[in-house]
């Protein structure tokens, strides 16, 4: 069962938006966390420590002890009223599950798949804290390319192992996909696409934003307002 928001027009724009899950996915370089710099007042878990070209509050847990601690101080410090942030960045979910592979390893040559599955009861539970916080969260995700079998366009998806990849989209009420479009200019894929690299995965659970947005939280924002208007109008006009 998934416990994404499902937007209707029956609640205040203010109220959906107010505590959302998000994830940005993206190749490398391609403005994943200059995007997630954009909503409301983060703060990153810069786990790639690639978020030195953004203003913005980043804590670097080196380890899985430092994770952990990190992860306790923002349940505590988002619990106080003065608290000065209101949204939580992972960055990435990408270097999260390497951090706990590199744990659940220790000194074995692989991966079995008891810590396949010991692997992921780790990541989901971390992650459905930082969720229950009350703040937004985004979750930045790298992607691959995987060659379709047949023939046909091929895949682009996580690029993080193990049944993670299917877990973690359940936790959100948009994934937006970053892309080029063909005037070389990023975009902010709203809804699953094709393309000639291949199938996009987006998902715009409240079915109400266009496929396409510039990539920030403004943009967001105004595009569910302008369809919130028309909703109303229509149900005014009814």
């Amino acid at each position: 069962m998934t416990d994404y928001q499902i937007v209707t027009s029956k609640e205040p724009l203010e109220h959906i938006l107010k505590e959302i899950t998000v994830i940005i996915l993206g190749e490398t370089g391609i403005g994943k966390t200059q995007m997630a710099a954009t909503f409301p007042n983060p703060i990153f878990i810069d786990l790639d420590q690639g978020g030195q070209f953004v203003s913005a509050t980043r804590v670097i847990p080196r380890n899985m002890r430092e994770l952990e601690t990190v992860i306790r101080d923002l349940e505590i410090k988002f619990s106080k009223s003065d608290c000065p942030y209101d949204t939580i960045v992972v960055d990435t979910v990408d270097e999260m599950v390497s951090m706990v592979k590199t744990d659940l390893l220790g000194t074995a040559d692989k991966m079995t798949q008891d810590k396949w599955d010991r692997l992921l009861n780790r990541v989901m539970p971390m992650l459905g804290r930082l969720k229950k916080i009350n703040s937004n969260l985004v979750i930045c995700a790298q992607t691959k390319t995987i060659s379709s079998d047949d023939g046909g366009p091929a895949n682009i998806s996580l690029a993080i192992p193990s049944s993670a990849k299917s877990r973690i989209p359940q936790m959100a009420g948009w994934i937006f996909h970053l892309r080029l479009d063909n005037d070389g200019k990023v975009v902010a894929l709203t809804k699953p696409a094709r393309g000639k690299a291949g199938q996009f995965q987006a998902k715009d659970r409240s079915g109400l934003l266009p496929t396409t947005i510039e990539p920030t939280y403004n943009a967001f924002v105004e595009a569910l307002r302008e369809a919130f208007a028309k909703q109303e109008g229509v149900e005014e006009n009814d």
